[in-house]
């Protein structure tokens, strides 16, 4: 099953990263812990979003 993390996961991915993942994992774990959605048409503009917010908090970080 494809999913969009909504945030950092350890050992899985960063916010934004889409990524094909078994389906009990999904449906049992990430989901129903809002960590991550589907990966549906809507969802995938969504994760775009997401990506973007994500590279401008590293950009920001770096010039710190």
């Amino acid at each position: 099953m494809k999913v969009i993390l909504k945030e950092d996961v350890e050992s899985l991915g960063m916010m934004g990263d889409v990524l094909e993942v078994k389906d009990g994992y999904a449906l049992n774990f990430l989901i129903p812990k809002k960590l991550a959605l589907s990966a549906t048409r809507g969802n995938l503009k969504q994760a775009e979003v997401l990506k973007r917010i994500r590279l401008k908090g590293e950009a920001k970080r770096r010039e710190d």
